[in-house]
């Protein structure tokens, strides 16, 4: 633990992010923003807010972004001077529900409160055409080391996706078990620390024990519980109503 205690005042802390190199800490609660030097504690920006926000993301050479009630998505930039300046961005139709910044620092998933999955290129200014309908509330949104891959988790499933130029494209989905309370997605690695391809745990507790549980997107053996959608129709039609369903469901 560090020798200091960070007090925000104001309504409780909503969400709270690191900056890419971990020397800020950025908190959000329903009145404001601040940033937060993580060595001394001190506040390194604060900024009040006229409605609330939701989440809170750092990218890497774009600064700090805030996704409003309103849809709006607002970014915090460090000026020449060193003081930090709040723009708007971007107007959605929904309230924006999280926040998740590229590894490379170049794309920005939003996903509103219709579980509506978007992407910001953010050296161009402008939102992709190719959106994401999740279906079930997105609890959590994390990005491969590549920038190129993004996972969104829901209650019981995990959703991968490609993140380029023109947009989100859904891959593959796996059926997951419950996961522990404020449990996330962990990126497999070797031991020395690059990441492995379609290697994805989740904390999950079954039958009172504590497993890793592997969630196996990518991989080509066992149940068909995951893969190219149209053949994962095609596979439980023929199980749900027999080899000589030819219909779709």
């Amino acid at each position: 633990p560090l020798p200091n205690n960070i007090v925000m005042p104001g309504a409780p802390i909503v969400d709270l992010a690191f900056s890419p190199d971990a020397t800020l800490l950025g908190l959000l609660n329903a009145d404001r923003v601040q940033l937060v030097d993580v060595v001394d504690g001190d506040v390194v920006a604060a900024f009040e807010l006229t409605e609330p926000h939701a989440s809170i993301a750092f990218a890497k050479g774009f600064g700090v972004f805030l996704g409003a009630e309103s849809g709006v998505l607002r970014q915090l930039e460090k000026q020449q001077d060193g003081a930090w300046k709040m723009r708007q961005l971007w107007q959605g139709n929904a309230a924006i529900r999280r926040l998740e910044a590229s590894t490379t620092g170049r794309y920005l998933v939003v996903v509103d409160a219709r579980n509506l999955a978007s992407q910001f290129i953010l050296d161009e200014g402008r939102m992709s055409e190719a959106t994401l309908q999740l279906p079930g509330h997105v609890v959590e949104s994390s990005f491969a080391s590549s920038g190129g891959r993004i996972l969104f988790r829901t209650p019981r499933w995990v959703h991968r996706a490609t993140a380029s130029p023109t947009g989100l494209v859904w891959v593959d989905s796996a059926l997951v078990p419950k996961a522990l309370p404020g449990a996330q997605l962990v990126l497999g690695r070797t031991a020395d620390g690059k990441a492995l391809a379609g290697r994805i745990l989740l904390p999950t507790m079954r039958s009172g024990y504590f497993e890793l549980t592997d969630v196996g997107l990518g991989s080509t053996s066992g149940p068909r519980l995951f893969g190219n959608r149209d053949e994962l129709l095609q596979d439980w039609q023929v199980r749900l109503l027999g080899s000589a369903a030819t219909q779709e469901p």
